[in-house]
């Protein structure tokens, strides 16, 4: 009896049994879903605005030069990190640990706020120095805070730190002549003093920089050359170049050298020298010598 064929296990199976219309539309939406639930964004939600000291490179530091000038004045930048369409109102306080008052030696234009209009995102708050009230070198320090208002202030950015001194146009012209209260000085020694010392022929070297005839220096009637550096408007410089100071007739050359740098003031035409006296047998020490008119 002849046996069956077996069934051959590589039949083809219908392509129909997976493409009837049931799987199809099943299959459609699944992939819809897919495709829906992968485009869906997340909605994200933008961060309440701030107010902050705007400040380059974030130092929250600014020096204010006052000069004797009704326009002077000092603008620290403050604002608001989004715009809106309606008047933002920013609150601040102001302290001074070196002591400045609010109308003695600076005016606000109101005490402790300000507005930033609609529209915009950054304003300041102006300050102007009292001239009159910064003679004899007085340098004071006022610290701005943030406190609050309509917008929350950043807390990492809420301070501004403002000093103050008097500044004074150098005009070389006007620092010529006697100075008649000069004093030589010498820790641990009483003043010598007072006495004259003559200023002159005052010559440009740069555009901050210049060399004076300096007359009479200790008292001892020379000519000596004084260098002054006005380029930092905080620190008005004075140099004394090594030079023969004049000759003894026991220690022979005495010789004036610089001894760190003194100091002058345009506004009240006073100096600093600061210089070290030595002769061949050696020092006699470290001097500053002050003049004034």
């Amino acid at each position: 009896m002849p046996r069956k064929k077996p069934r051959s296990s590589n039949r083809l199976i219908s392509p129909s049994r997976f493409l009837s219309p049931n799987r199809i539309v099943y299959g459609t939406l699944l992939l819809l879903i897919m495709i829906m639930g992968a485009c869906v964004k997340q909605k994200i939600e933008a961060p309440p605005p701030f107010s902050e000291f705007v400040a380059s490179a974030q130092s929250n530091k600014g020096s204010y030069f006052i000069t004797d000038d009704s326009s002077s004045v000092f603008n620290i930048p403050i604002g608001i990190s989004a715009v809106s369409n309606t008047n933002r109102v920013i609150r601040f306080s102001v302290s001074s640990p070196s002591g400045a008052v609010s109308g003695q030696q600076y005016t606000l234009s109101d005490s402790n706020s300000i507005t930033i209009p609609a529209g915009i995102a950054v304003d300041s708050i102006p300050v102007r120095g009292i001239f009159s009230a910064y003679g004899s070198g007085r340098l004071d320090t006022l610290i701005f805070t943030i406190t609050g208002g309509d917008v929350a202030p950043l807390s990492v950015n809420n301070t501004y730190t403002l000093t103050m001194q008097q500044y004074c146009k150098v005009v070389t012209d006007d620092l010529k002549g006697d100075y008649n209260n000069c004093y030589d000085l010498q820790a641990g020694s009483p003043p010598s003093g007072p006495y004259t010392i003559t200023l002159s022929d005052i010559v440009s070297t740069g555009p901050t920089t210049a060399t004076a005839t300096m007359v009479n220096l200790w008292d001892v009637g020379t000519t000596l050359t004084l260098n002054l550096d006005w380029t930092n408007p905080a620190n008005f410089k004075t140099i004394i170049p090594q030079q023969i100071l004049y000759v003894d007739p026991t220690y022979g050359a005495v010789t004036a050298s610089p001894s760190g740098t003194g100091t002058f003031s345009s506004c009240s035409q006073t100096f600093t020298i600061s210089y070290s006296i030595t002769v061949a047998a050696g020092s006699f020490g470290d001097f500053v010598t002050t003049l004034s008119r």
